[in-house]
């Protein structure tokens, strides 16, 4: 395949996915244009009056035409009906400004199944100029037919002059008003998803993204409401694994994990990875570091959250990121090091507490947390960008929210191991750099 080839293909695909993604605005113009075209439609059907007559023939022509169904003398004299002269008579006959060819789309005539009369219909939209238009037809109508030779002379027959009726809509025409309508919204509809997705920034498809330093995408997982299903559960135990393999063959038992915004399901990854570890036989301690600072208590309160897994949560503040300064973050850490087999640190948002960066090279492993269809390619750079700047280890990724195209993707994570952490009897801050 050309390179230009797999280009175009590629860039249909990729604005086709952009459209499909936001089918909302298809489906919604195409109600709109579906519905709102065709009230314009019936609205205009209904809205005119149909005004009749019916005409026979006084004294009937004796010529014949046996080739010609019913009466040769109502033929010729229904032919007359949209004669030019004859309407450019009615045209100026009427109080009101009309053209002849108006008329011509007004008029319209029918011959009986015996041929013996003829029937004279007006539709338009104001039942007073419809009976003025029909009341000059008449006249002139007799006029042109009695002038004519063949014709001979018609009679009108009496009708109800305060009869009227609407005009009959055809069902196909409506159907198919309404489907045209429907499609021209559905075209409508999916230029502004491509308007939107343009302007859009956000990351759906993470193969697609280029990470500005060492990034190893350990995971994906699938949305899901209230509890992951088998499929979901089974990427997350993949996680699981991969963290459980560093911490027995690297010692790296401290895993920091945020996101680089909100909205990510950092603590959805965190609770669930430490369930599944928890079912291998691991002691688990989540560490949930909030997003306040205040006054810090001096020591934390461990809770338990499930067989297995235990909980506590600390304040998070800057003098934590001084390596000389020894709070209840630190603390905790050091605690959990000594009395469980993995330590999860739940982070709050990278980009909003941009000092946790410094957090970085005293712990393990950092878990960054990406959400498909939240976050976007600037916050995801930066993200690792800061976390790159803070320490020389590896970054790994994890991605939440993707779609069923990634359900069994598995990545490979192709990069040479890293080396088991040093082990001390000194107690340092965490931010810095704990080793017991």
């Amino acid at each position: 395949m050309e390179p230009s080839q797999g280009m175009t293909r590629y860039s249909v695909i990729a604005i086709l996915e952009m459209i499909f993604r936001r089918w909302f605005w298809c489906a919604l113009f195409a109600f709109l244009f579906a519905f709102g075209i065709s009230a314009v439609y019936w609205n205009g059907q209904f809205s005119s009056v149909e005004l009749s007559a019916t005409f026979i023939p006084a004294v009937p022509s004796q010529a014949a035409n046996a080739d010609v169904p019913g009466s040769y003398s109502v033929l010729i004299s229904q032919s007359y009906v949209t004669h030019e002269e004859v309407l450019d008579a009615v045209a100026k006959s009427v109080s009101f400004a009309v053209s002849a060819e108006d008329l011509r789309q007004a008029i319209s005539s029918e011959v009986s199944e015996n041929g013996m009369s003829a029937t004279v219909t007006v539709e338009w939209r104001s039942r007073d100029q419809a009976a003025e238009i029909l009341s000059a037809l008449k006249a002139n109508l007799s006029y042109a037919v009695a002038r004519s030779a063949q014709a001979g002379v018609i009679k009108w027959l009496e009708s109800d002059p305060a009869g009227s009726a609407a005009p009959a809509v055809s069902r196909t025409r409506a159907a198919i008003v309404f489907v045209i309508a429907g499609l021209f919204g559905a075209l409508a509809g999916a230029g502004v998803a491509f308007l939107i997705g343009c302007f859009d920034k956000r990351v759906y498809d993470p193969m697609s993204v280029t990470y500005a330093g060492d990034v190893r995408v350990i995971g994906m997982v699938g949305r899901y409401d209230d509890k992951p299903d088998d499929r979901q559960m089974q990427q997350i135990a993949a996680i699981a694994m991969y963290l459980k393999k560093l911490a027995e063959a690297n010692d790296h038992r401290l895993v920091m994990c945020l996101s680089p915004g909100p909205q990510c399901g950092t603590s959805t990854i965190v609770r669930d990875v430490a369930l599944v570890l928890a079912g291998m036989q691991m002691k688990i301690l989540i560490v949930t570091v909030a997003a306040q600072g205040g006054l810090l208590p001096s020591a934390p309160s461990i809770m338990p959250f499930a067989p297995g897994v235990d909980t506590c949560t600390v304040p998070w503040d800057d003098k934590e990121s001084n390596p000389d300064f020894d709070g209840p973050l630190s603390s905790a850490l050091a605690m959990g090091l000594k009395q469980y087999a993995l330590v999860l640190a739940d982070c709050p948002p990278l980009l909003s507490h941009v000092q946790l960066s410094g957090l970085a090279e005293g712990m393990d492993t950092t878990l960054l947390v990406c959400g498909a269809g939240v976050t976007t390619r600037e916050e995801a750079s930066a993200a690792v960008s800061l976390l790159s700047r803070a320490s020389d280890k590896p970054v790994y990724c994890v991605w939440n929210f993707v779609d069923r195209r990634y359900e069994y993707a598995y990545l490979p994570v192709e990069a040479e191991a890293e080396p088991a952490r040093k082990v001390t009897n000194e107690y340092k801050n965490i931010g810095a750099d704990v080793r017991l």
